[in-house]
């Protein structure tokens, strides 16, 4: 048995190791692993676990189709291999989250490349010293997430005020803000791991070593550039 922990949400789950499996947590709904032999071997049949409760599966039949089946309901996927099991995660967090199916997803296109971070005007280093990469970015169900070149990963909670510019990214108020990242010359095992909650106009930052009130030194709550 394995333990993980929701990048989201920090619940921590339990779970088994199987050749081809997704895991979505069971407090935030979201898909926070997937594993499979892709490159290797068959990419199906793949376990949907909840935590650590198996609630379906994505099978392939001998014509090549696809199929989610969970709940006792069949689903026929339109697409195959690794996207295939994209498109079932898409049905699994509308099933799970009723209120996903009132949000449309938001298309949203970085246009800053990258640069250096502060929050709330608390910086990440000194500025100049570090020049965050940006390699993709998604914003869905009021969760704005950017990874990076080295590892990086910046999730945003309920961001507002976006100034999204070629040189420069600037997020106004935000939720919860978690960032994390990979010292050098250690493993993905060491992660390391900022967050930042605004709770009735205060923040809070949180780190390994506890929790303090942040005195908030820019009224922004992210700014990269």
């Amino acid at each position: 048995m394995k333990t993980i922990e929701c990048q989201y949400c920090d619940e921590i789950s339990i779970y088994h190791l199987e050749a081809n499996f997704m895991i979505f947590c069971p407090k935030c709904k979201r898909r926070i692993y997937l594993e499979c032999e892709y490159g290797y071997g068959p990419v199906t049949p793949c376990s949907i676990l909840l935590g650590s409760e198996k609630i379906g599966e994505v099978v392939v039949n001998d014509k090549n189709q696809y199929r989610l089946d969970i709940n006792g309901k069949q689903t026929l996927l339109k697409k195959t291999y690794l996207e295939a099991l994209e498109e079932a995660t898409v049905i699994i967090r509308k099933m799970l989250n009723p209120k996903y199916l009132e949000q449309k997803d938001d298309l949203f296109e970085m246009k800053s490349k990258g640069g250096f971070l502060s929050f709330y005007g608390d910086p990440f280093g000194r500025p100049g010293d570090n020049f965050h990469e940006v390699t993709d970015c998604s914003f869905h169900d009021c969760l704005l997430e950017i990874l990076f070149r080295e590892g990086e990963r910046l999730i945003i909670v309920g961001p507002e005020g976006i100034v999204n510019k070629k040189h420069e990214l600037i997020i106004q108020k935000a939720q919860i803000i978690k960032w994390s990242w990979i010292p050098y010359g250690c493993t993905e095992k060491r992660v390391q791991k900022i967050s930042y909650e605004c709770q009735d106009g205060k923040v809070y930052k949180k780190t390994s070593h506890g929790e303090q009130l942040l005195e908030k030194k820019s009224p922004y709550a992210v700014v990269m550039r």
